[in-house]
This record gives structure tokens, C-alpha cells and sequence, in this order.
């Protein structure tokens, strides 16, 4: 518009989301601020490109099923190749794992008889010398996971759940102190015991990082049950997907959260009664000031759980001064 638009009629602009890491960021600063956080930013990005890397080789391994050995036997079944089935032990597992590590020799070996297998389903003969070549292949694409569909959007989040819980070995501890309740910490520490909110909040930077967005939840249950699971999970969009912190990143469909909301009959079966719609509202969606305030709260209970009662006071003056603002 002419003239300066919005501004010019006095109307202020809309201001930028703040994301969860940013507030946790911003409430540490309050306390120490001399702490400039750079390395926490920087640890956070390089998480980050760890998360990438594992995610980028389980893009390979079903890309190279897909393109390789999976594509010559659906062909020659007369069909087209379908991907392996998830596994009995872990439902999270949607591709094959890697190829364990052995001599050169033998992944040689094991390259070439995929090679001679894509070429074969291609139509073509093994050139002279019998080597074989994969340029009568489809071509291997890696999509990023804005782009891509469910299963790489769930092999990213895949990648995420093995850099935490399993390399780093992070775990929700039931009772977090300050130092587990702060994100900043948690980069320094690169492990551990954590809150179980701080956990969501990495979690969900890192899969920023990755292209793949996911929303704070609160799992409030119905009137007459009992919530018997982790209070907050990660929601993955219009898919319906849940990551379970509590249970080291376990994704969870709407169905299976009413496990965690209890009807007090003890067997469960007022929560199978349960529908759909009634399962999406006990799952509420957290805008940045209720990441804010749940931040503060944490801050709060934690230092009094240790007895740092200074800090436990300062973090109730704050809670109480956001908590006035947000009723206005």
C-alpha cells in the first residue's frame, strides 16, 4: 500500500514466533547474564548435523533397497518392490539397520551383487570383463524432509531418537533439578538426566533443524480419568503422530493415547470408549506463552526441590508477573 502500509495507519506489525529453544535461552539470560550462550547455540547446531548424518545414511539404506536388490526382486516377482516390514521388537524401525561392519572384501562383494541385480532388473547384460554397473539403475534421491513423505519425516525423527537416547543417553528424570531443567545445561552436558519438558524442547529444536516441524502438546485428560502417562508429548502435524519422550522417543498414534488417560476402572475399558475427537482434545497444543510460563514453572519447582531458595523465589515472582499478563 502507499503511504507505509500498516505502519502508517498506526497498526503494528506482526511480530516473529519466538521459538521453545529461544525462550529457554532468554529466561537463562535473566539469571546469568553475563552468559552469552555461545556455545549452546553452537552445540546446538552441531546436534544438529549429527542428527542429519544419521538421518541421511537411513535415507540411503531404503533409497539403495528401493533402487538396488529390492527393486531386481520385485521385478522378477512381477511386481513392484515394496519396503521391508517394520520390525517385531521396535515398530519404530521402518528401513533395514546398516550393514554390520566387516572387511572391505566383503562390502566389495556385497555392492557389487546389488549392482549386478539393478542392472539385470533394468533390462541390460553385465558389461565385458563381467563387472557390473549401477547407470542402469534408477537414480538415488535424498529429498529433505519438508519435501519428502511420511516415512523420511519418520526416518529424520528416527535419527533424532538414536542421537539422544541412545548415543547421548539422555533420560527424563522424575524429579529434575535446575541444572536438568535447563536446556543450556543440557547442550553443555550432552547427556543424561533431563526434564522431561527440556527433552521435548531439544527434541523438537533439532528436528527444526532438520525440516521437520513438531508441536508442543499437554496431555490433559477428560473429565473422570486420570492421566497415567507423560504429560507432555511432540506432535507430528496432520499425520497424527506423537513422540513420546518418556519412553525415549517412541512414536505413538492418536489410538495409543488412551493408554495414558485412565477411566478409573482400572481395566481400561472406559479409555477404549474413548473417540477420536475426544483424544485430539486431550492433546493440547502449547503456544509460546504456555512454553514460557511451563518453563518458569520448572525453574521454579526445581530450585526449590534443592533448596535454592533465592532462585526459587525469583522464579516465583516471575511466574506470577507472567501469569498477571497473560489474564489481561
Amino acid at each position: 500500500e502507499a503511504g507505509g502500509g500498516r505502519e502508517a495507519r498506526g497498526v503494528e506489525p506482526p511480530r516473529p514466533a519466538v521459538t521453545a529453544d529461544e525462550v529457554s535461552f532468554r529466561l537463562h539470560a535473566l539469571l546469568y547474564p553475563r552468559d552469552n550462550l555461545t556455545d549452546v547455540r553452537d552445540g546446538v547446531g552441531s546436534l544438529a548435523e549429527q542428527a542429519a548424518y544419521i538421518w541421511f545414511t537411513r535415507e540411503v539404506e531404503a533409497g539403495a533397497f528401493l533402487n538396488g536388490a529390492g527393486a531386481a526382486a520385485g521385478a522378477a516377482a512381477g511386481g513392484a518392490a515394496t519396503p521391508p516390514p517394520r520390525s517385531a521388537r521396535e515398530p519404530f524401525e521402518l528401513v533395514p539397520p546398516a550393514v554390520p561392519r566387516s572387511p572391505k572384501s566383503a562390502l566389495r562383494r556385497r555392492s557389487s551383487e546389488r549392482a549386478g541385480a539393478a542392472w539385470a532388473a533394468s533390462g541390460g547384460s553385465s558389461p565385458p570383463g563381467g563387472k557390473t554397473s549401477l547407470s542402469g539403475s534408477p537414480a538415488l534421491r535424498v529429498l529433505s524432509a519438508a519435501a519428502a513423505g511420511r516415512v523420511s519425516q519418520e526416518n529424520a525423527l528416527h535419527a533424532i531418537q538414536l542421537l539422544l537416547f541412545d548415543v547421548l543417553d539422555f533420560h527424563a528424570a522424575p524429579e529434575p533439578t535446575p541444572e536438568q531443567a535447563s536446556l543450556p545445561d543440557l547442550l553443555r552436558r550432552r547427556g543424561g538426566a533431563a526434564s522431561l519438558f527440556s527433552l521435548c524442547v531439544l527434541y523438537a529444536t533439532l528436528a527444526r533443524k532438520l525440516g521437520v516441524g513438531l508441536q508442543l502438546v499437554r496431555l490433559s485428560p477428560p473429565p473422570g480419568r486420570t492421566l497415567r502417562g507423560p504429560p507432555f508429548l511432540l506432535a507430528l502435524g496432520p499425520a497424527e503422530l506423537f513422540i513420546d519422550i518418556l519412553a525415549a522417543g517412541r512414536l505413538r498414534t492418536l489410538s495409543d493415547l488412551a493408554q495414558f488417560l485412565d477411566g478409573g476402572d482400572g481395566d481400561g475399558g472406559a479409555v477404549g470408549r474413548l473417540s477420536p475427537a475426544q483424544l485430539r482434545a486431550a492433546a493440547k497444543p502449547l503456544d509460546q506463552r504456555a512454553v514460557c510460563l511451563q518453563l518458569v514453572r520448572e525453574s521454579e519447582a526445581s530450585s526449590a526441590s534443592v533448596g535454592r531458595l533465592a532462585h526459587a523465589q525469583f522464579w516465583s515472582a516471575q511466574r506470577e508477573l507472567l501469569e498477571a499478563y497473560l489474564r489481561e
